[in-house]
């Protein structure tokens, strides 16, 4: 579910033949409210820093985030959230506020964020822990934080332990910094938020890019996430030594890899090899040449066998030791 791109991730280093290992993609939308109800709480920020521009920010982006699930629920703006999904809004400054209950209604969550004012301390832990306690986690519904925020925890315990309570309960937590008076301290907001990082967690510079974060972040939730991924293939690996490369002269070169005893042809690949500048001729080795090679359905255990054919020519005049070579896999 990405609000911003990411690495991909791995649980393990290695793995063995018909192993299997987790990968996470900063990619995916989940959970899918379309077609599964879900509890979301907006979490915003009214400490004093917010006061004037930035709150009045933060509410046009609270109402963009509201309008675009209202209409992903039920196909259109009718101001009722549908499809067994709801929306929550928590205030906090020095102390956390309940501004409106889980509801289906735009109209009560438009009059909330209306009426709320900005004044006080930076309270977080008051914050989730409100959350918590509105969440009803025996309904079967997802659930899910935004929490919004423009400085560093000034009042109140500690938020990490109750945040990792909310994400142990199985609750999605988001988290959009805006960099302000307060500053932002962008590892807190990954340790707050669920992981990877990259994907819960958004730092918008300018109080004019809190809209546009809050719709992405709506239509992000709003889609169906990618589950059930299978890859199967084989990833294979091969170095080339060229023998006696001239200097001063830049190569190409096409390294071509077919199965056998078929003779399939699986793939080429081609480089160019800059020149080097040693005072004679060398051995040059270029390194991890890469094949990703499909199973076609079959074992992914059986033995396989390859040879690689290696052609390089100089770019102005051919240049070879010998015409083809067997790369042992």
């Amino acid at each position: 579910m990405g609000v911003t791109n990411s690495n991909k991730l791995t649980d393990v280093s290695s793995i063995q033949c018909n192993g299997n290992f987790n990968v996470i993609l900063a990619l995916s939308a989940s959970p899918d409210i379309v077609n599964s109800p879900t509890d979301i709480v907006l979490i915003l920020d009214k400490s004093g820093s917010m006061a004037g521009v930035p709150f009045e920010s933060l509410k046009a982006g609270a109402r963009a985030f509201i309008d675009i699930i209202d209409e992903s629920t039920d196909g259109t703006n009718d101001g009722t959230i549908g499809s067994g999904s709801a929306i929550g809004i928590v205030g906090f400054s020095s102390t956390a506020t309940e501004e409106s209950p889980l509801t289906t209604s735009v109209s009560q969550l438009n009059f909330a964020l209306d009426n709320m004012v900005a004044g006080g301390s930076t309270n977080h832990q008051a914050a989730f822990a409100l959350v918590l306690s509105m969440m009803d986690f025996a309904n079967g519904k997802a659930k899910v934080m935004v929490m919004f925020t423009d400085g560093k925890t000034t009042s109140g315990f500690p938020p990490e332990p109750t945040a990792k309570l909310a994400r142990d309960k199985g609750v999605l937590i988001y988290c959009i910094g805006l960099t302000g008076v307060g500053g932002i301290d962008v590892t807190t907001l990954e340790q707050w938020a669920s992981q990877p990082s990259a994907s819960y967690v958004s730092i918008a510079p300018t109080p004019a890019d809190l809209e546009l974060i809050f719709a992405e972040l709506a239509a992000n939730i709003s889609k169906p996430g990618a589950t059930g991924i299978v890859v199967q293939g084989r990833i294979l690996q091969l170095s080339v030594t060229l023998t006696n490369v001239c200097p001063n002269r830049d190569i190409a070169m096409a390294v071509i890899l077919t199965e056998k005893p078929e003779n399939i042809n699986r793939g080429m690949k081609v480089f160019k090899i800059p020149a080097h500048n040693s005072q004679k001729c060398r051995n040059i080795l270029v390194k991890n040449i890469i094949f990703i090679l499909p199973e076609d359905g079959l074992d992914i255990c059986r033995s396989r066998n390859f040879s690689a054919q290696a052609l390089a020519h100089y770019t102005s005049t051919d240049y070879f030791c010998s015409s083809e070579c067997t790369v042992p896999m």
